[in-house]
């Protein structure tokens, strides 16, 4: 193989990476493993007088309402995914965080 890999698919490819590499070509793909364990899922449409302290887990953005002229407040919760890639590469996030920060 002739420089840095275009994908990488297993875990054999992330490990061989760290091997064979300087941090500096594959610490954004390690970060990337880390970065999309969660996602943010809708909660429901926030009532007018509704408050939400926002932070890292919510987010409100505005969505059109079917029926409606004007869009209304929609609250969103930052959920885990289930079998998200670094779970399936059989990575645990303290070994990603050591590899991104060794």
């Amino acid at each position: 193989m002739n420089g840095y890999p275009s994908h990488l698919n297993t875990r054999e490819d992330y490990d061989y990476v760290v091997a064979n590499f300087p941090k500096e070509l594959y610490v954004q793909d390690f970060q990337n493993l880390l970065d999309t364990r969660y996602d943010f899922k809708f909660d429901h449409f926030m009532e007018d007088n509704e408050t939400v302290e926002l932070d890292g887990d919510h987010r409100i953005m505005m969505e059109e309402v079917e029926g409606s002229k004007l869009p209304k407040r929609a609250l969103y919760v930052k959920t885990y995914i289930e079998g998200n890639r670094m779970e399936q590469l059989g990575y645990t996030e303290e070994e990603v965080l050591a590899i991104i920060n060794g």
